[in-house]
């Protein structure tokens, strides 16, 4: 417990910060007296952000990294021809746009670019990179510059460690509208990743293949993939197609070769059947703890992506988004807009295992992304998430679990298709091989939870699922059963993310035998190579490693994006198909009653819970837990192609 010495002192500084806040307040106020002639970039701040003003104000001299988004044009266009482009009545269906194409109709000009690059340099911030097609702007500055010149207030944490913005920044009225959101005022949207499960200390010392977890051929066989795989003559395989993967972390080619070597694909060739692209610079490897979860996600999404469509090219589209990065939700707006904006490679699915908590106006700003990306023909596939139906929010010291419904509203785009998990128990023979069908397995919701006396073996996780807060119900989800309000509802598909769920408590006495009650967790998790060394900055002594700590929701991004590849290829869609979304709910509604005809198995037990907040339960058709359901591989490729809506 402090001294009263110690408290004194601590109040005084509190009272003290609070004096110099205020009157930073009525400066900042006197500065104003032209207020007229600026507008508000309305949702640009943080509703958590107040809880930082009563600590302290940001150091002036702090550096920022800053980063502008420009709004596109012809909106009303926009947005009816891309209904359009998904309507089979329409002359545009599926005459989906290049990227010039999209720049020249939609994009921001170059003297919008030039005109806020000439303001913000006026104002003594640093122009970094501005470029009127990816319509951003990178630019640098300090705390003191930025409060001045965007006329906020910027609070910071008793330690520093944390800021924000308390209101909405301005600027210039006739430059206002042309700014769709501004990044790096604060630093409290951190990224989220969906590798979720960790495992029990198996021994995985022994031959890969003799142990009972699932691998790419274990998923081929119980999903279904196998029949594609081996048609003759020709195999579907995703031959021809680039698949993009959206990540936060380098990866390691050593890693990956022997994970391909292992289940029999194809190796990596660079500049063949892989490439990468870093928007914002080389990431480097991840040499921190906290790049850890980013380097397992971009490994992970590689490995299964090849791995249900082994013929497919791998696009890379890296950021350095450790958990500790700054630059908050810049990293995974630029890896999308480096997407839709590729010349070279021509990427028509695209995986999104990772998201951000961060402003409104953040998310209907990557939002336009996905719908550009959408309107070239592009099919992103995102993860719901793993806290169920509680989702994650904006807290005061970065994103934190939900105590009311909600999703992770990059998931909610009306422009993306997204994806949960479900939790199987499969079947397998002594060579440690899947030999269980989705046909004849039951499926259930992802929901898990394991409780303990020692929080060191206490978790929870679970299938987000929802509706959104932000993103109005699209048209296809509209008279749907199962569906109600006004407001977008995810996730629309899932697919097996966890070989079991269920509920564990163990308890550990002083003295006496450990209590175990409840289900256990025989073989959660997938196979995962990785690089320690890579990890610590060493890679010269590569020496990969294998485990299975992963499943949730973030390994169904790039199998469902795997199983377009092979659609696209299939179907010789050499455009893509843009948003699946319509002609998905055409399909599962047309046939409602039998579901598994086209390939959608419904799942119909188990709740996506995330304690406290009451989950969704599935049911019959259409449910928030489960949207459709899984999927039978061939059985849904097959029907996809077939079906004209």
């Amino acid at each position: 417990m402090p001294s009263y010495r110690e408290s004194l002192a601590g109040y005084v500084v509190r009272i003290i910060g609070t004096i110099v806040f205020a009157m930073l307040i009525i400066y900042f106020a006197i500065g104003s007296s032209n207020a007229d002639e600026f507008a508000p970039l309305a949702g640009n701040h943080l509703e958590a952000a107040a809880g930082l003003a009563a600590e302290g104000v940001a150091a002036a001299h702090r550096p920022l990294q800053l980063e502008i988004y420009l709004s596109p044009r012809n909106k009303a266009e926009r947005d009816r021809l891309a209904e359009e482009l998904q309507d089979p009545n329409s002359p545009n269906y599926h005459k989906f746009l290049t990227v010039d194409e999209y720049a020249q109709r939609f994009g921001p000009i170059q003297d919008d670019v030039d005109q806020l690059s000439n303001w913000l340099t006026s104002q003594g911030f640093s122009i970094k990179h501005a470029s009127a097609r990816e319509g951003r702007i990178l630019f640098t500055g300090d705390v003191a510059t930025a409060q001045k010149a965007l006329r906020v207030h910027i609070a910071a944490s008793h330690d520093g460690r944390h800021f924000a913005n308390l209101e909405d920044p301005q600027a210039p009225a006739e430059l206002a509208s042309k700014i769709s959101f501004l990044a790096g005022l604060e630093n409290l949207s951190t990224a989220v990743w969906h590798a979720e499960i960790p495992d029990p200390p198996y021994d995985v010392a022994t031959a890969v293949q003799n142990k009972p977890y699932f691998g790419p051929t274990d998923i081929q066989t119980f999903s279904d993939e196998s029949p594609l795989l081996s048609a003759s003559p020709t195999k579907w395989d995703g031959t021809g197609q680039c698949i993009a993967v959206s990540e936060g972390s380098d990866v390691d080619q050593a890693s990956l070769n022997q994970f391909s070597e292992v289940f029999g694909l194809p190796a990596f060739t660079p500049g063949t059947n892989y490439d990468a692209v870093f928007p914002d610079g080389a990431p480097g490897t991840p040499t921190s703890a906290a790049g850890v979860p980013p380097y397992e996600e971009a490994m992970l999404d590689i490995e299964y992506a090849h791995g249900l469509a082994p013929g497919a090219e791998i696009v890379l589209y890296a950021a350095n988004a450790a958990t500790d990065n700054p630059n908050g939700p810049q990293d995974l707006v630029d890896t999308i807009v480096a997407i839709n904006n590729d010349t070279k490679h021509k990427c028509n699915t695209v995986a999104v295992s990772w998201a951000q908590c961060s402003a409104p106006s953040f998310f209907t700003t990557l939002d336009g992304y996905f719908q550009q990306g959408a309107m070239e023909g592009k099919s992103f596939f995102v993860a719901s998430g793993d806290t169920g139906a509680a989702g994650i929010v904006q807290g005061p010291d970065g994103c934190v679990t939900g105590k009311t419904r909600h999703i992770e509203e990059n998931a909610g785009s009306p422009n993306v298709t997204a994806v949960g998990a479900s939790a199987i128990v499969p079947t397998y023979n002594t060579d440690g091989d899947d030999t269980s069908t989705d046909a004849k397995t039951n499926q259930s919701v992802w929901d898990w939870s394991l409780t303990s006396n020692l929080s060191l073996f206490s978790g929870q996780g679970a299938s987000t699922g929802g509706a959104s807060q932000i993103f109005a119900l699209p048209s296809w989800q509209q008279k749907i059963p199962g569906i109600s309000g006004k407001f977008r509802v995810v996730p629309d598909l899932v697919l097996p993310g966890a070989n079991d769920a269920g509920v564990e408590k163990i308890e550990v006495p002083k003295k006496g035998k450990i209590k175990v009650t409840g289900k256990l967790y025989p073989a959660p998790g997938f196979w995962f190579c990785g690089d320690l060394n890579y990890l610590s900055g060493n890679s010269n002594a590569s020496i990969p490693y294998w485990e299975a700590p992963d499943g949730g929701t973030s390994i169904v991004p790039p199998q469902y994006a795997a199983i377009f590849a092979v659609i696209n290829q299939k179907s010789g869609a050499a455009d893509g198909q843009g948003l699946i979304n319509p002609k998905l709910y055409a399909m599962a509604t047309k046939n409602s009653k039998n579901l598994a005809a086209v390939g959608i198995l419904d799942i119909t037990t188990g709740k996506n819970s995330y304690a406290p907040v009451a989950g969704y339960s599935a049911r019959k058709g259409f449910d928030y837990a489960s949207g459709w359901g899984s999927i039978d591989i061939n059985n849904f490729v097959n029907a996809y192609i077939a079906f004209t809506p």
